[in-house]
């Protein structure tokens, strides 16, 4: 049966259009769930390659290698299908009258090399840029790609060794390289200062900030000093305190206990203005030994809560309780003073011991790079740091690239970490080298993105939806017309799509911090009027039931496999379908049919 029906134009038509046919425009495409990416950057090389450019010239980046797979698969059909003189139904909205001559000829041209197309991640791509100019780069000739997980296991047993030897317990390191001495544990050493107040707490925050700086290699913390007006400060309120105290006349045993406590507080804060703060220092001061009377480990005192207590102790001393509320409102005059220079205070010396932690990580991070110069590895992330640092300082080499990748293409550009996204701009943008990559212009063309901000969901693997905003508005400051919007879904009916288009846009707005909502439109329409869900009752009797008069589960399923039995054998052979592929109607067939339930017991 031939194809009669009619296909109502999609109302992203204009968009798609330009997606795949303006190659002389650098683009960021945002294309929501079901509306054919892959297929869109796809069919753009495809009409690249018909437009005379040359396969060599052309890079296609996703970020996971089954992506990468499947975006050739697609190029690849595209252009077979091309060169064979049909038009996908993918690109009839860019051919609508077909191939002209001079496209058909150079699609010829362009199959016959089509292997010259680079395919790959965002990793392989910078393993590419960077192979050709080891010297340059700084790397060994003979560098290898060390697995992720070999990385892993590499990069543990470094820090285990690191923290062993800094702790004074002799641990091997074989398979490692040989390893540089190491300072043994002193006095002074703040690690074990850290150690002595919360061993399990410190050990899982110390595996943590390695595990982050591994991958953040150029994170510092920024240089802080305890600035000394701020402990003199701390000092002078708490001698007020103890002053005024003394002078008062009433004895109140509560806040005597406060006065000594803040005392031997100020008696650490005199040592620390006489000579360099150390760690074990810092650890008294924060760690072993805070004011009794701060709240929790917050940075400031608890509630004064002693009027009646000194109404009380003027009371016994004769001098009325009316007395007593006034020095209570007088020493928590004071004590309130003291919280808020205990606050600033804290704030100070956190500053400075945040520093100084993650300054205790060079050694390790130091200790990572030379195992992997001795052993001429390279993980992933030197892939990528290497890649930045070529295009960015040695301009002969980036222009050489610029020549062999004249066209970049990235899927998933939400999934883009700053790093990459510095990569791309670099590559297909010029300016200054010192200039921020987002003030770079990019060439005209050179540069396709397709993304999703809605599904940026990998922030745990370094990428970052900020990047990707920054990008768009990077764009949209050279030209408010780069980014344009694909909504047609091929995937879901119009009762799904408005349900979702109902429920997320105002989650998803940029009023509520999100990088914003565009509504998806149905490019489906039903087939009939028949229901999409139909519900099926089972019967249920005493049949069903075991010994004890309960319902048998493997029963039950028994008569719900009937049931759904009978209905695939009334759909099989006798139910029409359209086929797509045949473009015609068929009866349904078993490989139709999808069966799925909660678990592997029920089917």
């Amino acid at each position: 049966m031939a194809d009669t029906r009619s296909q109502p134009p999609l109302p992203d038509e204009a968009a798609r259009r330009r997606a795949l046919l303006d190659h002389a425009a650098t683009l960021l495409v945002e294309a929501g769930a079901g509306t054919g990416k892959t297929s869109l950057i796809a069919g753009r090389i495809a009409l690249l390659l018909a437009a005379g450019a040359r396969p060599r010239e052309i890079a296609a980046i996703t970020f996971t290698e089954p992506a990468s797979a499947e975006l050739l698969e697609r190029m690849e059909k595209f252009v077979s299908a091309l060169a064979r003189g049909e038009i996908p139904d993918e690109l009839r909205v860019a051919l609508p009258q077909g191939l002209s001559s001079e496209q058909a000829a150079c699609i010829s041209r362009a199959f016959e090399t089509l292997d010259e197309i680079t395919c790959t991640t965002i990793h392989g791509f910078c393993q590419q840029l960077i192979r050709p100019y080891p010297v340059e780069a700084a790397i060994d000739l003979g560098a290898q790609i060390i697995d992720p997980a070999a990385a892993d296991l590499a990069y543990q047993d470094l820090l285990h060794a690191w923290l062993s030897a800094r702790f004074g317990r002799d641990r091997g390191s074989e398979g490692l390289g040989r390893m540089p001495p190491l300072p043994r544990l002193t006095d002074e050493d703040f690690f074990a200062e850290l150690l002595l107040g919360e061993p399990d707490a410190t050990v899982k925050l110390i595996q943590e900030t390695a595990a982050f700086l591994r991958t953040k290699r150029t994170a510092k913390a920024p240089r802080a000093e305890i600035d000394p007006a701020v402990v003199n400060n701390l000092s002078r309120d708490i001698q007020a305190f103890a002053d005024w105290y003394h002078e008062c006349g009433i004895s109140e045993a509560a806040t005597e206990g406060i006065v000594a406590d803040l005392r031997r507080l100020k008696g650490l804060l005199d040592g620390a203005l006489s000579a360099p703060i150390t760690g074990r220092r810092i650890a008294q001061l924060l760690l072993h030994a805070p004011p009794e009377c701060r709240h929790g480990s917050e940075a400031r005192f608890r509630n004064w809560g002693h009027k009646g207590k000194w109404e009380k102790a003027s009371s016994d001393a004769g001098f009325g309780r009316s007395r007593g509320g006034q020095l209570s409102n007088a020493a928590q005059a004071h004590y309130d003073r003291c919280s808020e220079a205990y606050r600033a205070f804290v704030s100070a010396v956190c500053g400075a011991v945040f520093a100084r932690f993650v300054g205790e990580f060079d050694a390790l991070r130091k200790l990572y790079a030379d195992h992997k110069r001795q052993a001429a590895l390279l993980d992933f992330d030197d892939l990528l740091y290497h890649a930045r640092d070529l295009l960015a300082r040695n301009q002969a080499v980036r222009q050489d690239l610029v020549r062999r990748y004249r066209r970049v293409l990235v899927d998933e550009f939400q999934d883009t970490d700053p790093l990459q996204a510095e990569i791309l701009w670099r590559l297909c943008g010029e300016g200054s080298p010192e200039a921020p990559w987002t003030e770079r212009t990019l060439r005209p063309g050179s540069l396709f993105v397709v993304g999703d901000p809605k599904q940026a969901i990998y922030r745990f693997r370094g990428a970052d939806v900020d990047t990707y905003l920054d990008a768009k508005r990077a764009l949209i400051a050279h030209d408010p017309a780069s980014v344009i919007e694909i909504t047609a879904n091929f995937r879901s009916l119009e009762p799904i799509l408005d349900f979702a288009n109902d429920r997320f846009w105002l989650p998803l707005s940029e009023e509520h911090g999100q990088p914003g909502f565009t509504p998806l439109e149905p490019a489906r329409s039903p087939q009939s009027e028949s229901p999409a869900v139909a519900c099926f009752e089972i019967k249920i009797d005493d049949h069903h039931k075991n010994s004890r008069g309960k319902l048998s589960v493997d029963l039950v399923r028994r008569e719900e496999a009937k049931v759904v039995a009978d209905l695939l054998e009334r759909l099989i052979g006798a139910h029409q379908i359209w086929d797509k592929q045949e473009k015609s109607m068929r009866p349904c067939r078993a490989g139709d049919i999808a069966l799925l339930a909660p678990t592997g017991t029920n089917l």
